[in-house]
């Protein structure tokens, strides 16, 4: 909290005393110089300091003099206060507000630091800031359950075309390559554990096979695609030998674990594609038609 921001009750009783001595001083000073004049000048030429100090106001005069005084107070009051209000309250509350409404969950921006002088807004500030903090930490969890499978953690299928479309747009602009791998299991048993458990424990080796660049997109608890920036197919092999390393090692006591994978690959350019869709479909293709020393058998 700002240690110059004072409660809003102190601040207003000090500004309405304040105002209430102004203007009563003013008000008081005003109707008199009126009084005084308006005098001055109905006595014509008797007029004199002392003919003005001994006339006699008629009874009519009074209640003139009293709303005249009522008004300079009113207006000299309104005067003093109401910019108070206004630049320590409205303004501050109305820039809140338009902070709030501009704000978006998935901007990573904060709300502006400001002292405020009134102790209230202050804390309105402040508990507007911790809850936008949470709010953006649980858009972020959101987020993320949104982008990754629940299963395996492994990003979902529907954001694959659109990493695709993202990767096609980076090799046409900076002519850099990535390619495309489609892991395919054919067998996978463990008898020790259960389905899910088996794939999560496939799916954690392959991931540990790449980079943090690379992204690994979860199709089916039997297909894999993983979008390799920065690759070509050659060194897909090393992917393939250092997988089949990783699971071999993971489950070498286990005489009843069987695990059979495909690894097909395709990378941009004229021969394979230069569209999504043509990449897929030549990775599917070298699929099929894998070479015995990429596909793996560690049954």
């Amino acid at each position: 909290m700002n240690a110059h921001s004072q409660p809003l009750g102190s601040l207003l009783r000090k500004r309405v005393i304040f105002a209430f001595i102004i203007s009563l001083i003013v008000s008081l000073s005003v109707t008199g110089l009126i009084s005084f004049g308006l005098i001055f000048y109905l006595l014509g030429d008797a007029a004199s300091f002392e003919a003005v100090v001994n006339y006699q106001v008629s009874i009519f005069i009074i209640p003139l003099f009293l709303i005249v005084f009522v008004m300079l107070f009113f207006l000299i009051s309104n005067a003093l206060i109401r910019p108070f209000i206004r630049e320590h309250l409205v303004r501050p509350l109305r820039s809140l507000s338009s902070e709030i409404n501009i704000m978006r969950f998935d901007d990573v921006s904060k709300m502006v630091p400001k002292n405020y002088k009134v102790y209230e807004v202050e804390k309105i500030y402040h508990a507007l800031e911790t809850h936008i903090q949470d709010f953006h930490s649980m858009y972020d969890k959101f987020d993320a359950l949104m982008l990754t499978e629940h299963k395996t953690g492994l990003l979902r299928r529907a954001h694959l075309h659109e990493s695709l479309r993202h990767e096609v747009f980076l090799a046409q602009r900076f002519k850099r390559i990535f390619s495309i791998v489609i892991v395919k299991i054919k067998q996978l048993k463990d008898p020790s554990h259960t389905a899910d458990e088996t794939v999560q424990s496939f799916t954690q080796q392959l991931k540990s096979s790449t980079r943090n660049i690379d992204m690994l997109f979860y199709i089916s608890d039997r297909l894999f695609i993983l979008v390799a920036p920065q690759t070509g197919c050659e060194e897909v092999n090393i992917l393939a030998s250092e997988l089949a390393n990783r699971i071999q090692k993971s489950h070498r006591n286990e005489q009843d674990f069987s695990c059979q994978f495909e690894i097909g690959c395709a990378t941009y350019g004229e021969a394979q594609g230069i569209t999504p869709n043509e990449l897929l479909h030549s990775a599917m293709r070298d699929l099929h038609q894998i070479m015995p020393s990429v596909q793996k058998n560690l049954s």
